[in-house]
């Protein structure tokens, strides 16, 4: 995001690192949370402007599943990094 510079754009990485973090060790699925991991380094990749690529689902990760995931997980990022 362009608008997040320096101190700020530390501290707001700082915890969206946290708060990710703390949701995919909460996930008891092993394809669910390599999904999630996944879809964070894709996150930060984002707002770090590089060129991105959405996470492939595993075959034994229902859709369902995958969708919660990506959404929680975009709310996390918005939270800490869109309209700052």
């Amino acid at each position: 995001m362009d608008s997040i510079a320096g101190s700020e754009f530390i501290e707001a990485h700082q915890q969206f690192s946290e708060e990710s973090g703390i949701y995919c060790r909460g996930i008891n699925d092993q394809y669910a949370r390599q999904y999630a991991l996944e879809y964070v380094r894709m996150l930060e990749q984002r707002v770090q402007g590089l060129e991105i690529q959405t996470p492939k689902r595993h075959h034994a990760l229902f859709a369902p599943s995958q969708r919660l995931i990506s959404t929680a997980l975009e709310r996390i990022y918005t939270r800490h990094f869109e309209g700052r």
